[in-house]
């Protein structure tokens, strides 16, 4: 019941984000689906802690299991010291979408850091 419960506090978050991102005139999101679209194409696998990309991209996207957002939320919130033990580069992605979401919880950043990365396209917040 609390998988069913964390996902559709999660949607319904995600699409009160985009609207209030549509009203504002942000688009990045957009943005960065039509690049995605146009420049990589839709076979690469795609991870992603930005759930609202879930429903622009035609892409197979990879997504942290429930477990993470558990782990993160104790760290961030509880101050508890926890290794985050996720590691997706055990997924075999081809693109990481990473923006200040996902950054504020430093789900990527071990990786990010390593600068095994090369920055490919920008859109605001959002970065691939």
């Amino acid at each position: 019941m609390q998988v069913y419960a964390f996902w559709f506090i999660a949607l319904t978050l995600n699409f009160a984000y985009l609207r209030v991102q549509i009203v504002n005139g942000n688009n990045n999101a957009t943005k960065v689906a039509q690049y995605i679209q146009h420049k990589i194409g839709s076979d690469a696998l795609i991870e992603t802690y930005d759930s609202e990309l879930i429903f622009l991209l035609a892409n197979p996207i990879h997504y942290p299991p429930d477990q993470v957002q558990f782990d993160l939320n104790r760290r961030y919130y509880l101050k508890e010291n926890l290794d985050i033990s996720y590691d997706p580069s055990t997924v075999n992605f081809s693109y990481l979408i990473d923006r200040p979401y996902s950054r504020m919880w430093q789900l990527y950043s071990p990786m990010l850091e390593k600068g095994h990365f090369q920055l490919v396209y920008g859109a605001g917040e959002y970065q691939i």
